[in-house]
């Protein structure tokens, strides 16, 4: 053969190896789909609807553990099981919405990875987790940059030494949310118990956030002059202000923070005064459902000035309170039906100085309004003394009596 006539048959020769070489590809892509259907057969768990897997998928997450965003952890993981599954993790939001940063650990990947889950979330309400003493600024406009789909935002400071006067800048930097219109839960905490820091960023996210619900602030207080502007939250059913003084957000609080239809409201003796308590009650007017002291230390006679406006109070808790100061409380409550009329719950968490006078003082309440109470519990009682707790005989005929008739009485203790 000649030199053309080789040349000739050697592109015929390449060209019937490429047609052979995309048949051998179909035919392989073809095998592959039959295996699928082999195991959609074969495998229950394929089999199941779609709706069922997204639960068992939304079951598997542990939001303090596989939230961080990553490529080696929950959800990244389910992308590479199968075809199926793959389609169903990435289909489903709110896989991706629950969103756990540590600033202090920041790793390359999870720099890469945000971009993605924060996609991926789509329009789903995001749930966020930060915490840090200072929060990259990146990371933080690519956050806000998210801001209309925020619905949870909890926000950690570690325990670390700290500046008595953190500034906002210190936070997250230059770069704040406008607007955070669907945040229904703001949960502000210091790790650190015995923590006493002043942040100047708490009235500016609660002035962005006309929806919110919830709001925990503990450990932590606000600089003198940062909350000077008139702020109402119309929405918030919760507020919980927890431990150690706050008496700059209860100054500006008095005078410029109004709660209208607040229900639930926790506060602490030690991070405010019985003078704050009556004006911001005063001020606000809520209807409030519950009301918990933590850490009584008020005199029971400038309680009862507070009592007055509640009159749509249902609960009253106690948590590591004095029981004779609490016994105080009791007894009036009990002689004057008229101070919140409506209150059928009374509970006493880790109660100490427990005496005789004290469970009197308790069955008489009871006795008084047994027609309105529904439940009286006290957990964990710190008893007095070492040994059990001592009830009388006509005491404990009052508590029997008072189960016979439906109430929920539990006291949990060691008695005799």
């Amino acid at each position: 053969m000649s030199l053309d006539e080789l040349l000739a048959r050697e592109a015929s020769l390449d060209a019937e190896i490429l047609a052979q070489e995309d048949a051998l590809r179909q035919l392989r892509r073809d095998r592959c789909l039959v295996w699928r259907q082999i195991n959609a057969l074969r495998d229950p768990i394929v089999r199941l609807p779609p709706e069922l897997t997204t639960e068992v998928f939304m079951r598997t997450l542990d939001p303090t553990i596989s939230a961080a965003p990553s490529h080696a952890g929950m959800p990244s993981l389910l992308l590479n099981i199968c075809s199926a599954w793959t389609s169903i993790v990435i289909s489903t939001p709110a896989l991706w919405a629950t969103i756990r940063i540590d600033f202090s650990r920041l790793t390359d990947g999870l720099r890469a990875a945000l971009p993605l889950w924060l996609d991926r979330a789509k329009n789903h309400a995001l749930s966020l987790y930060l915490k840090g003493l200072a929060f990259d600024e990146d990371i933080m406009s690519l956050i806000w940059s998210h801001a209309a789909h925020i619905g949870s935002l909890d926000i950690r400071l570690p325990v670390k030494r700290m500046p008595h006067h953190i500034e906002e800048a210190e936070l997250w930097g230059s770069c704040r949310p406008e607007h955070l219109p669907i945040l229904e839960t703001l949960r502000i905490q210091h790790s650190d118990v015995n923590a006493s820091t002043r942040l100047r960023s708490i009235p500016q996210l609660l002035s962005v956030a006309p929806n919110l619900l919830e709001f925990f602030f503990d450990r932590l207080d606000t600089h003198p002059e940062a909350l000077t502007d008139e702020l109402i939250l119309p929405r918030l059913r919760q507020f919980s202000f927890g431990r150690v003084h706050s008496r700059c957000f209860w100054s500006g609080a008095n005078e410029f923070l109004s709660l209208p239809n607040l229900e639930v409201l926790t506060v602490s003796a030690q991070a405010m005064s019985m003078n704050d308590l009556l004006a911001f009650l005063k001020r606000s007017s809520p209807p409030l459902r519950t009301l918990i002291f933590e850490s009584l230390t008020f005199y029971p006679d400038d309680l009862f000035p507070s009592f007055q406006p509640l009159e749509y109070l249902t609960r009253l808790e106690f948590v590591f309170a004095n029981a004779r100061m609490v016994e105080k409380i009791l007894v009036p409550l009990a002689e004057d039906l008229s101070l919140l009329p409506h209150l059928d719950t009374l509970i006493l968490e880790s109660p100490h100085s427990v005496f005789e006078s004290f469970w009197i003082a308790s069955s008489g309440l009871l006795l008084a309004r047994r027609r309105r109470f529904r439940a009286f519990r006290i957990e964990r009682i710190l008893p007095a003394s070492k040994g059990p707790l001592l009830l009388s005989p006509e005491t404990l005929v009052s508590f029997a009596e008072l189960v016979d008739e439906g109430m929920d009485l539990h006291i949990d203790g060691h008695f005799k």
